[in-house]
């Protein structure tokens, strides 16, 4: 069942104490019947109404459905392109002389449009291949993605890797100390916390050194003050 069927609860009404005790049967297992019965129909409305759809876009990709549309978009964009691409046509008067009567298509423009209306559904159907494969390839991606997680995930070497990461990044967090385990080898991840002491044991020998000076160097003037 989807999950937008399966978050509907049966709802619940305060009645009386007395009330409730006496009617117990007619008042929860019939909201409960009609709660099935309802999630069950729609459910199967829902079904119905995706087959629906489906038929719908299968339709909608054959030939009969699609090819006439493309011829009248075709048409429309030639009576555009023929419009600006016309020859005068030149006949020549009783004096010899040439002059305009008319004006017609370029014959380069009839030829390019018979042309590409003889390769329309071979276009057209490279272009439905296309997106099917690339749709294809997305799907089998996050399958081939969820199936190498599902199986990561079980492994117990997996589960261990991941319990010693944990551990040992929050033993560096108490250090004070910020590493990126996965730049490192696994077998290294010991020496790392070694060094991340010796660090935090240098910082607070180096603090204790500078108070100490700090101190001397404030003796002398105590003294003159005295």
């Amino acid at each position: 069942m989807p999950t937008q069927l399966m978050g509907l609860h049966v709802p619940t009404f305060q009645f009386t104490k007395e009330f409730s005790k006496i009617n117990s049967d007619k008042l929860e297992a019939p909201l409960q019947k009609m709660h099935n019965e309802y999630r069950s129909s729609a459910l199967d409305w829902i079904i119905d109404k995706k087959e629906e759809e489906l038929l719908q876009f299968e339709k909608w990709l054959t030939l009969e459905s699609w090819y006439p549309r493309l011829i009248g978009d075709l048409g429309q964009v030639h009576d555009k392109v023929a419009r600006r691409h016309r020859l005068p046509v030149l006949e020549k008067d009783n004096d010899g002389k040439e002059q305009i009567t008319g004006w017609c298509t370029a014959p380069q423009v009839s030829i390019l449009y018979d042309q590409i209306l003889c390769d329309l559904p071979e276009l057209c159907f490279r272009i439905l291949a296309i997106e099917q494969a690339k749709a294809t390839a997305v799907a089998a991606k996050e399958e081939a993605k969820k199936k190498a997680k599902d199986t990561a995930d079980a492994t117990p070497e997996r589960r261990q890797k991941d319990l010693v990461d944990t551990a040992i990044r929050k033993r560096l967090k108490e250090l004070s100390v910020t590493v990126c385990l996965s730049d490192y080898p696994p077998s290294s991840h010991s020496s790392l916390i070694a060094l991340a002491g010796q660090r935090v044991a240098q910082q607070g020998e180096s603090s204790c050194c500078k108070r100490k000076r700090d101190e001397e160097r404030r003796l002398p003037v105590e003294k003159d003050g005295l």
